[in-house]
């Protein structure tokens, strides 16, 4: 506003050169001026994001989608649907939700940013197919399994045609955006295989990344560390311990190396390690290694979220192999309160609190309220099949 006062009080007061270099100035200012507002509110929701600062990151994003949908009639004029710009302040604004705790809003504004990507630069464009990563990301919360399903199967059979199809001549950034993609991709659909209880197609999923990603980059990536974790943490769960050990040590290093050691996604490398030592009895090691990693999702505001939920049923369990019921039945009471409230009573990840809640109950001579959540953990189990 201060701007276009300016502007006006120059053209009113100028001679006809004067006037003439003010309209000029004033009319590219008037259609960039707007554009570089929303670039900047990207790159500072953005980094708000990587900086686990979730709350501004929310209050930068809207401000971003507020000053889209104002400069939107400039945009048609121009004759173009939206801009990219429209596209990545949505995405920050969901992924803002999603950390929040708002799933919803979160997949409402994802379905906008595909409906605007999609439309402006068609289904194969890389924005499109990342907005549809998160897309089902996001409907993973909320159990809507089928449609994540297929939306990430159509995508990655999309970004395997591409990736066969680049040859020497793409440009190295082509190849490893497409491996990036389609490994999030890889990572989506190995989740929902896990949830739904297909352990083996799982980890076939996340090695099959793994070689991928070896066999087209020659360095580290936060991907690779994301399947090299979550592999190992089916291994753990499947007693394969020694396969599974070197992979979450990797998966850590390349992470650090990354994000450095406090950074959010180290939170679930430590998580990862706490039930390899758990596994191990090595109690001590695997407290240090919870401990850790949930004051990581603490700073960040996350206890009272689903990935806090995760910890604090880690936590109760660590406390049940110690028979220190009471704290476990305060962590796994807790960790319940969590996902009912915010992915609900019938989410997957409850059964994996209910089992072990259950097996405290048995040593305690609870055994009706065990029979009860045993039924509850089947209903849950039975209604993702």
């Amino acid at each position: 506003m201060l701007a276009g006062a300016l502007i006006s009080r120059i053209f009113v007061i100028g001679d006809l050169t004067c006037q003439v270099l003010v309209f000029l100035f004033g009319f590219i200012w008037a259609i960039f001026g707007p554009f570089s507002l929303s670039l900047f509110l990207v790159e500072a929701g953005g980094r708000a994001l990587y900086n686990c600062d979730y709350k501004l990151a929310n209050l930068i994003a809207r401000a971003g989608v507020a000053s889209d949908r104002a400069i939107l009639p400039l945009v048609n004029v121009i004759g173009i649907y939206d801009t990219p710009l429209a596209v990545l302040n949505l995405l920050n604004l969901a992924n803002s939700q999603i950390m929040l705790s708002k799933f919803k809003e979160a997949s409402t504004n994802l379905e906008a940013a595909l409906d605007k990507s999609q439309a402006t630069f068609g289904w194969e464009n890389h924005l499109t197919q990342l907005v549809l990563g998160f897309l089902s990301n996001s409907y993973l919360y909320q159990s809507r399994y089928i449609e994540a399903e297929s939306y990430l199967k159509k995508s990655i059979a999309a970004k395997s045609k591409q990736l066969k199809e680049q040859d020497e001549e793409d440009q190295e950034f082509e190849v490893l955006y497409t491996i990036s993609s389609l490994a999030m991709d890889q990572f989506g659909y190995a989740q929902i295989l896990a949830k739904k209880g297909l352990i083996e197609e799982a980890e076939e999923t996340y090695r099959e990344a793994i070689t991928t990603i070896l066999g087209n980059t020659e360095y580290d990536t936060d991907m690779l560390a994301n399947h090299m974790n979550a592999l190992g943490e089916i291994l753990v769960e499947k007693g394969e311990l020694e396969e599974a050990e070197p992979l979450l040590l990797r998966a850590e290093e390349i992470r650090v190396g990354v994000f450095g050691k406090q950074h959010y996604v180290l939170s679930s490398s430590y998580l990862a390690l706490g039930y390899l030592n758990l596994k191990k009895d090595l109690l001590d090691m695997a407290e240090e290694n919870f401990t850790e990693g949930f004051a990581i999702r603490e700073a960040a505001g996350l206890r009272p979220h689903v990935d806090g939920a995760e910890f604090l049923r880690a936590l109760g369990e660590l406390n049940l192999a110690r028979g220190n019921h009471d704290q476990a039945r305060s962590y796994f009471d807790e960790a319940i309160d969590i996902y009912e409230k915010t992915v609900g009573e019938d989410y997957v990840d409850l059964a994996r609190v209910l089992a072990p809640y259950c097996k405290l109950l048995e040593e305690t001579g609870e055994n009706d309220k065990a029979i009860a959540l045993k039924q509850r953990e089947g209903r849950i189990r039975a209604d993702l099949a």
